[in-house]
């Protein structure tokens, strides 16, 4: 059974009686650690899953990212999308516009000799609020922009609630992608078109793994990486 949700930040400011617990577990599952954590938490000696981040000699448990973006750009280039931006943030221990959701942006838009341009690419750091900002930038400087690649389904609502504020309709004046497919997606207005992320299922199977490493006191290290599935909704146009 769960005994101990650990926050990102605590995590990264543990105190001595968090330390105290951890060291009491069996085990950890484990989304994302905070810059120079790794070692401390390692060194606990605990069966360990990391899930949706990727760490070598562990068990992992995830999805296929470069499929899963390579997915929403295929789609918005087969709608006749150009002008593509981009508001999201930093994925793992690389920097913004070297992680690898952005290196498929521009994979693809090189394939359809389509210019790479920095001025669609936003980084809000995963904030609603500065996303919120950004949006409104965008739009001001760039009216031009046909689309808006958000990185999570959770900031895609931030964007339709700029586009809103801004008079411009979705997907007719401009589209508006996601990535998770959240239980909400489909109920926004419009229904959001998104990737769906198992994020469920890989919950599950870092469960199940874990529990077969304390049982049997064994160590796994495996990669699995669970399937992902576009949902084309009506947050944006027509395939052309």
């Amino acid at each position: 059974f769960i005994s101990l949700i650990m926050s990102y930040s605590q995590i990264r400011d543990v105190t001595y009686d968090l330390e105290k617990q951890l060291q009491e577990l069996d085990g950890f599952i484990i989304t994302d650690l905070p810059e120079g954590k790794f070692e401390s938490v390692t060194k606990l000696g605990k069966k360990t899953v990391f899930v949706d981040h990727y760490i070598s000699g562990y068990c992992n448990v995830g999805f296929n990212d470069i499929y899963a973006n390579q997915l929403i750009m295929k789609h918005l280039i087969d709608c006749g999308y150009r002008r593509i931006a981009y508001i999201g943030g930093p994925s793992g221990p690389c920097d913004f516009l070297s992680n690898s959701r952005l290196m498929i942006y521009r994979e693809i838009l090189r394939q359809n000799d389509i210019p790479y341009d920095p001025e669609l690419i936003y980084d809000c750091g995963w904030d609603s609020k500065l996303c919120a900002m950004q949006v409104r930038e965008l739009l001001t400087r760039r009216p031009d922009t046909q689309v808006i690649f958000a990185g999570s389904d959770t900031l895609a609502i931030t964007v339709l609630a700029q586009l809103k504020e801004f008079g411009l309709k979705c997907p007719e004046d401009i589209g508006v992608v996601g990535i998770n497919d959240i239980m909400l997606a489909k109920n926004f207005t419009p229904p959001l078109t998104t990737v769906h992320l198992p994020s469920v299922e890989m919950g599950e199977l870092a469960a199940e793994m874990l529990i077969r490493q304390i049982k049997t006191n064994t160590t796994l290290n495996r990669q699995i990486l669970l399937p992902v599935e576009l949902k084309v909704r009506e947050s944006t146009r027509k395939i052309c």
